[in-house]
């Protein structure tokens, strides 16, 4: 195998800088598109809107949140390499799951990096019909979780416009591309 691209996103200043740019406008941009996706679809019914409720409720929903994606990666390693160790961790301001030196094919990784953004939106669009999240709870917290899967994105981004024969490894600190 040879070695075409090293990331390291744990300790690339310049690379957290733009990936917590481009987070702030993913937050925009996805505030926009759940705000009008609940303005085309609305549940039958709905929780009112509570601002105790919203307050109180929010902190705990987005906890939730991060541990269940960063649970979904950890799942998604597993399902691909049973025999894998995974590690979660918090640096630089990011919540992060690992499968340090173990390797994937590109479209496996792009799954593994995908699966939380697929799984936690659908999760929520679901709660939202159900009644369950009320409109600006739906939208902030779709919005938040989609605009933090920028990293995630960043990696299928990488993988996109990688070769087709690419072979990933996990690393402590980001990903190794090789052919």
């Amino acid at each position: 195998m040879r070695l075409l691209k090293e990331v390291n996103l744990i300790d690339n200043k310049k690379l957290i800088f733009w990936i917590n740019s481009m987070s702030i406008i993913l937050l925009i941009l996805f505030a926009l598109i759940f705000w009008i996706f609940t303005l085309m679809f609305s549940p039958t019914r709905t929780l009112p809107f509570n601002i105790a409720y919203f307050f109180f409720m929010t902190p705990l929903l987005l906890i939730f949140i991060i541990f269940a994606h960063e649970g979904i990666h950890g799942l998604f390693f597993k399902l691909f390499k049973p025999k894998s160790e995974v590690r979660f961790g918090f640096k630089n301001g990011m919540f992060y799951a690992t499968s340090p030196n173990s390797y994937y094919s590109k479209y496996k990784f792009i799954c593994i990096s995908l699966a939380p953004f697929i799984i936690i939106t659908v999760s929520l669009i679901i709660s939202y019909f159900l009644g369950l999240l009320s409109q600006p709870l739906f939208i902030l917290l779709t919005s938040v979780h989609g605009a933090g899967c920028i990293g995630d994105f960043y990696w299928i981004w990488l993988l996109l416009k990688s070769p087709r024969n690419t072979i990933v490894e996990d690393t402590e600190i980001g990903i190794s591309l090789y052919v």
